[in-house]
């Protein structure tokens, strides 16, 4: 079952009883982690997840990716940030304030994770990554001297471009990264922020990613990201990725908690808060990790 499959089935399912829903929701958890288990090729160890990989392979993972977001976020760049079919392109024009609307979350949950851990927010370069089509990246760049949306998907940037623009925003930078490597000519920042992003990617990409980024933090800077740490019976090898056919709809990865404290802590970097969200879906284990370089200029 496809994004759009998906969409139709709970759509029809909704209207009809909350039992059917529920047992539509079902129907579509399984086959959710049917994807996330899909790359298990590995010699029966069903929990092995590799995370660590060769330059070589990591530029084949990456191309891996970057070959299915250009697909989706050219059919449907607003689905592929919200899986609804009030977001498909066939219905957007209808549902895009709603839609845009719907982005402040990120801006206020990044203040009230501050406001919680007493942290004060420096506003002068933010950098969000998998910015997509503006959803987030709006309410954010209306805040900060500067921001800085970084993007694997063509589409999407077309349209997240367009948006700002529209807005009238002249403090922005898209970048459309066509070589993962690219993140390491990435200028250091004072927030880097991102959702529903990171776990598109395998976990050496992830991994990567995180140590890339997070080493770019300025003094005085935080940092707030989701990503999936654990799901039912998921494993992971790169060999196994490579098994598996890439499909026109985009995976779902997890990189275990460990590896994300480890990489939080080899940057000196102080983790404050780690919250429990629902971004992976159900069943899934998603955190947003916020903290702060309290390092001393």
């Amino acid at each position: 079952m496809n994004l759009n499959e998906a969409i139709a089935f709970l759509s029809i399912a909704a209207k009809a009883s909350p039992d059917i829903f529920n047992r539509a929701i079902t129907t579509i958890r399984e086959e959710a982690l049917d994807t996330f288990i899909a790359c298990q090729f590995n010699g029966g160890d069903v929990r092995t997840i590799e995370v660590d990989v060769s330059d070589d392979v990591l530029l084949r993972l990456f191309d891996r990716v970057q070959a299915q977001w250009r697909s989706i976020g050219d059919r449907e760049p607003y689905a592929s940030v919200l899986a609804d079919e009030k977001y498909l392109m066939t219905n957007i024009s209808e549902n895009m304030a709603e839609f845009r609307n719907s982005g402040v979350m990120g801006i206020n949950q990044l203040q009230q994770l501050a406001r919680k851990n007493g942290v004060d927010i420096p506003y002068g370069k933010c950098l969000e990554l998998g910015c997509g089509v503006g959803r987030l990246s709006a309410h954010f760049a209306g805040h900060f001297e500067k921001f800085t949306g970084i993007d694997i998907s063509p589409g999407n940037l077309r349209v997240c471009d367009a948006y700002l623009k529209e807005l009238g925003l002249e403090n922005t930078e898209l970048i459309l990264m066509e070589q993962i490597s690219e993140l390491a000519a990435i200028e250091s920042y004072d927030t880097f922020v991102s959702f529903i992003a990171i776990q598109h990617n395998s976990p050496p990409i992830q991994k990567y990613i995180l140590d890339t980024l997070l080493s770019k933090l300025r003094p005085g800077g935080v940092f707030m990201f989701q990503t999936i740490v654990n799901a039912p019976g998921y494993s992971y090898t790169a060999e196994g990725n490579f098994n598996y056919k890439v499909g026109l709809e985009y995976e779902m990865h997890c990189l275990p908690m460990q590896h994300v404290l480890e990489t939080i802590s080899k940057h000196q970097l102080t983790l404050l808060d780690v919250v429990k969200d629902r971004q992976g879906g159900w069943g899934i284990d998603s955190f947003t990790f916020f903290g702060a370089n309290q390092n001393i200029k």
